[in-house]
C-alpha cells in the first residue's frame, strides 16, 4: 500500500525519494506486494496511454500488430524472448572497433578497498587486463556511435516495448560494455567484482516494469558469459526469497533448477528481456563479450529523478531519426 502512495505523490510532483525506492523494493521482494504492482501498471496506463502504433521496420524485421502480440505473448510467459534476426556484421564490427578504441570506466579496487568503477576511463583495447568489466557509464559518450545511436532510435524496439508496457515508454538506460575472466583479480576481492559485475542472482527493480532489449556484440557460448534467467521469475517474487540482494547459485538451483535457462548466441543475437525475474550474467571463463544494452520503463518512478532527457542528445539526432525522434523526446507532453 505504501509503494501505491509513494507512486500517487510522485505523479503529484514528479519527484522521487530515496526512501519510496527502498519501500517499492522491499514490498516486492521481501512483503511480495506484486497484486499492487500490477494496480500501478495498470493506473499507469491510464496516466500515460501507450503510442498507437499500427507497424513499424527496423532491425527486428516488419512487426504490425499480430507479430507484436506474438512477441509479447511470449515474454509475458517466459520473461524473455530471444529473436531470429540479428544484427548484421558490418554494424557489429563498427560498434566493436568504437567500444574497444573509446575511453570508458572499469571495476576496480579504490583507495578505500571498495570495488567500484574508476574514476578516469580507459580503453578497452590498452585495459583489458585490468578488470572483469569495463562499462560505458556515460550515455553522451555512446552516442558518439552513429550505429548505437541507430539501435537506440530503432522503431521495432520501441514498438515492443511499448505494447509490453502498455504505456508510453521512457529509455531510462543506455550502455554498453566488455566482461572478461575473472582470474586476475586477487582472490580477496573476487566476491565483490561478482556481485559489482551482476553475476550472481538478482532481482532488477529499479522502476515498476521495464523490458530490456540486449545484444550480443560477440559469440556467447557456456564459456565467455551467457546470459542466465529464471523462466516465469518476472510474474511474481518466489517464496523462498524473503530478502533483497544477491542470491547464492545453490538457493536458485534448488528451487528452480528446471527453469534456468543459459542464453547463449552468435554476434548479433538480440534478446527482450524483463530482468524483474531472476537473472545473472554467468562468469567468463575464457575470451570477452561485449554487449549492448537498452531499456524502456513504463515510468520514471523509482531509483532517482531524470532531468529532461532532451540534454542527453545530440542535436543531430532530430534529423536523422525524424520518424521516431518526437516519440523518444516529448515525454512531457
Amino acid at each position: 500500500m505504501k509503494t501505491l502512495i509513494n507512486y500517487i505523490v510522485f505523479i503529484l510532483t514528479n519527484k522521487n525519494t530515496f526512501e519510496a525506492y527502498l519501500t517499492m523494493r522491499k514490498s516486492y521482494m521481501i512483503f511480495h506486494e506484486y497484486k499492487y504492482f500490477n494496480f500501478i501498471c495498470f493506473i499507469n496506463s491510464v496516466v500515460r496511454k501507450k503510442y498507437n502504433i499500427k507497424t513499424s521496420t527496423g532491425v527486428l524485421g516488419f512487426i504490425d500488430s499480430k507479430r507484436s502480440k506474438t512477441i509479447v505473448d511470449e515474454i509475458n510467459k517466459n520473461g524473455f524472448i530471444v529473436f531470429d534476426e540479428k544484427i548484421s556484421d558490418e554494424i557489429i564490427l563498427k560498434l566493436y572497433s568504437f567500444a574497444e578504441q573509446t575511453p570508458i570506466h572499469f571495476l576496480e579496487v579504490r583507495e578505500d578497498q571498495k570495488v567500484e568503477y574508476s574514476n578516469f576511463k580507459e580503453s578497452y583495447s590498452k585495459g583489458k587486463n585490468k578488470s572483469i568489466r569495463h562499462q560505458f557509464n556515460d550515455t553522451k559518450d555512446i552516442f558518439e556511435s552513429k550505429e548505437a545511436r541507430n539501435l537506440y532510435f530503432d522503431s521495432t524496439f520501441l514498438h515492443i516495448a511499448n505494447d509490453y508496457l502498455n504505456s508510453r515508454p521512457w529509455v531510462d538506460i543506455f550502455t554498453m560494455w566488455w566482461s572478461t575472466p575473472i582470474n586476475k583479480i586477487d582472490d580477496k576481492y573476487k566476491h565483490e567484482f561478482i556481485d559489482s559485475a551482476a553475476q550472481m542472482f538478482h532481482y532488477d527493480l529499479d522502476r515498476l516494469k521495464f523490458l530490456k532489449f540486449f545484444i550480443y556484440l560477440t559469440d556467447v557460448n557456456e564459456e565467455n558469459g551467457p546470459h542466465v534467467y529464471v523462466k516465469g521469475s518476472h510474474l511474481k517474487p518466489f517464496d523462498f526469497i524473503n530478502y533483497d540482494g544477491r542470491y547464492s547459485d545453490d538457493l536458485i538451483f534448488m528451487n528452480q533448477a528446471e527453469n534456468i535457462v543459459k542464453l547463449t548466441g552468435k554476434k548479433g543475437t538480440i534478446m527482450a528481456v524483463d530482468t524483474r525475474g531472476i537473472h545473472k550474467g554467468l562468469e567468463l571463463l575464457a575470451g570477452e563479450r561485449l554487449i549492448y544494452q537498452l531499456q524502456f520503463t513504463n515510468s520514471l518512478f523509482g531509483t532517482r529523478n531524470y532531468k529532461d532527457y532532451k540534454d542527453k542528445y545530440h542535436s543531430k539526432c532530430k534529423n536523422e531519426f525524424q520518424g521516431t525522434y518526437s516519440l523518444f523526446v516529448n515525454f512531457q507532453k
